[in-house]
């Protein structure tokens, strides 16, 4: 059984949601054949732009329904090719064809791909949030403590943040996630019915799931990332793409940092303009934006994160070899003063 539940596991990291996002999917056939041959290199006018939706990124969602990434890139020529993704797999394939230069992803399907041989190269960070990433029980299930889940069913996907914040909370209050508890392998989107209707007795998520399901009185929220997960999600790209087109990279990530001043100093009109991308309401979306940080710059704090996050997949043996993320992480396109003209103060 052991061994027919590491086969499980290390196929589920590639086939289903491996971060905060939706149920896993792939880009639609006209996403595909609108950039397939169309990869950006030196002289090409087209980014091919990766995007999920994802609480994560919601300031790229801003720099999208406003045009400025369009707008920006006028004058060099570049034209923009937005593909949206429901999870990182099918991404990281579209990565790996070429047909994606850069875009937006969760910190398990970032480095489940450097670990593949993935040539991607990380730039910067779309955002982490602490209170993003949560442990739900049901409203009346009577557990109130960690302890409380000894012998209980907890229903994650499977090699996803929120596998790996189970595994830190579990372990902080000393209990195994392997000998104390019995894990349910589900997707994003049947955890709030399987939770429902009783099947197991606590579930693992991520926004804006958790405002969803604890906003109509479903379940509430056991723990959090608080003192064991920073849940960290990255902007990344193709390493060659990056290096023949460092303007647009820089353009990009000042874009990004434009979408995140503006979500904050207009929060009502801006959540209003976007909600129709996340499936909740305009009001639900100003709070759930309240518990990530849209910081953009890569910290020490976050490359320890990222580091933690592959020691955690060799554990569950999803990777064979973890990756030392230092190396595969460049903070050259990180143009502090042109990222200055959109600082928000976010603590």
């Amino acid at each position: 059984m052991k061994r027919f539940f590491r086969f499980l596991l290390i196929a589920t990291v590639f086939a289903t949601t491996l971060v905060g996002c939706g149920s896993s999917g792939s880009p639609s056939e006209e996403a595909l054949s609108s950039s397939s041959g169309e990869t950006s290199g030196v002289g090409n006018t087209v980014l091919n732009v990766a995007i999920q939706p994802s609480a994560a990124f919601v300031p790229l969602y801003v720099v999208k329904e406003n045009g400025w990434l369009e707008d920006a890139l006028e004058e060099l020529g570049v034209t923009v090719n937005w593909t949206e993704f429901e999870s990182g797999p099918p991404m990281n394939e579209s990565f790996a064809a070429g047909q994606q230069d850069i875009g937006v992803i969760g910190d398990v399907p970032s480095i489940t791909a450097l670990a593949a041989g993935y040539d991607n190269t990380i730039v910067g960070i779309g955002a982490y949030g602490v209170e993003a990433y949560t442990l739900l029980v049901p409203s009346d299930s009577g557990i109130d403590s960690i302890s409380g889940l000894k012998g209980k069913t907890i229903g994650l996907t499977v090699g996803s943040t929120a596998h790996n914040l189970v595994d830190k909370i579990l372990e902080a209050n000393d209990l195994d996630i392997n000998e104390d508890v019995e894990i349910v392998n589900l997707s994003s989107g049947d955890l709030q019915t399987t939770l429902e209707t009783e099947q197991v007795d606590a579930i693992a998520t991520w926004e804006p799931n958790t405002t969803r399901i604890t906003d109509n009185g479903t379940a509430v929220i056991l723990a959090d990332g608080t003192g064991v997960l920073r849940g960290v999600n990255v902007i990344f790209g193709r390493t060659d793409y990056l290096a023949e087109n460092p303007e647009v990279v820089k353009i990009f990530l000042e874009q990004y940092a434009r979408g995140n001043k503006e979500l904050r100093e207009n929060t009502k009109e801006t959540t209003e303009a976007i909600t129709e991308y996340f499936s909740i309401s305009a009001e639900q979306l100003q709070k759930v934006i309240e518990k990530y940080h849209y910081t953009v710059t890569v910290t020490d704090e976050d490359i320890e994160e990222l580091q933690s996050t592959s020691d955690f997949l060799v554990k569950i043996e999803a990777i064979e070899k973890g990756v030392n993320v230092s190396d595969y992480i460049d903070t050259s396109y990180c143009d502090d003063a042109d990222l200055a003209k959109y600082a928000v103060d976010e603590e």
